[in-house]
Order: C-alpha cells, then structure tokens, then sequence
C-alpha cells in the first residue's frame, strides 16, 4: 500500500475526484481520512443506494472524519457478475462514510450517498491498492456448519 494525498480544488466533488484518481491510476484507494470545508453533501438513509434514500444537506461544514473505499476491476472475481453500467467487463465495489460539524458545532454523519462539494480546498488521505485479493467466505449452509471446511470437497 502506498500513501498518497489528493488535493481538491474548491467547488468540486471529491467523490468524483477520489474515484477519477483510482481510474487514471488503474488502483483501488482506501481513504484514510480528511480534512477542510465542504459546501453541501448527499447522504444516504440505508445501504440501499437508491436515489430515493438519500438527501442533500447544505453548508458550510468542517470535514471531521472521512473513510471509506472504491475498488475497480475487470470481471466481478464473485461469479462473473458486473455492476458498471458504463463498462460491463468492470466490476466496482465502493462504500465511504463522512462525519462533518456545523457552524453551530453540531456533529452530523453517514453514509456518502452522492456528491460532497467542497468549500475551501480538501485534502484527502488513502492508500493506494494495486492488484486487491478477493476471497469468497463460505456461507453457513455451503459447509454445514462443521468446522475445518475444504472448498475442494
């Protein structure tokens, strides 16, 4: 893994940044944290992701703890399924979590639902992943439950 920190211009979204560094670095990032002033951000309300289960809230607000990851790779290495409407050989895998204060020091937090426009300049700490390993746990039902499962049986 290599450390690496991406500066964000004001009035961009640092999402889009995040993950346009992973495609023009051919790398997975793992955000580590972050620090600066965002202007507004979309939250979701479950894991759903679905455009009607997030919100937007506007800011100013202070970045207090950012994390997260976004992974991209050719072919799903879980059953050949794709998840990218844009490239269906790609397969992504992204989650990220934020927590901000407010003008009035109330702490807010949840899961990244959209764009996070930054206010002042961002910067963003991650981690570099190239080549990620990906491993399939078995299910409860795959080993009936006996302990020392062999895939190969």
């Amino acid at each position: 893994m290599k450390p690496v920190v991406i500066h964000v211009d004001p009035g961009v979204d640092v999402m889009e940044a995040i993950i346009n560094y992973a495609h023009n670095h051919n790398t997975g990032i793992m955000v580590l944290s972050g620090s600066g002033s965002i202007s507004n951000l979309t939250l979701s309300h479950s894991v759903s992701y679905s455009p009607s289960s997030s919100f937007t809230l506007q800011g100013p607000f202070n970045l207090f703890a950012f994390s997260g990851a976004y992974i991209s790779f050719p072919n799903s290495p879980l059953d050949g399924a794709s998840n990218s409407s844009s490239n269906p050989n790609m397969y992504t895998s992204s989650s990220f979590r934020i927590s901000f204060m407010s003008a009035q020091s109330k702490m807010y937090g949840g899961i990244v639902g959209g764009k996070v426009l930054s206010a002042n300049d961002v910067q963003v700490v991650v981690s570099l992943l190239k080549n990620p390993n990906f491993h399939r746990v078995p299910g409860i039902n795959e080993n009936d439950g006996k302990e020392g499962y062999n895939p190969n049986n």
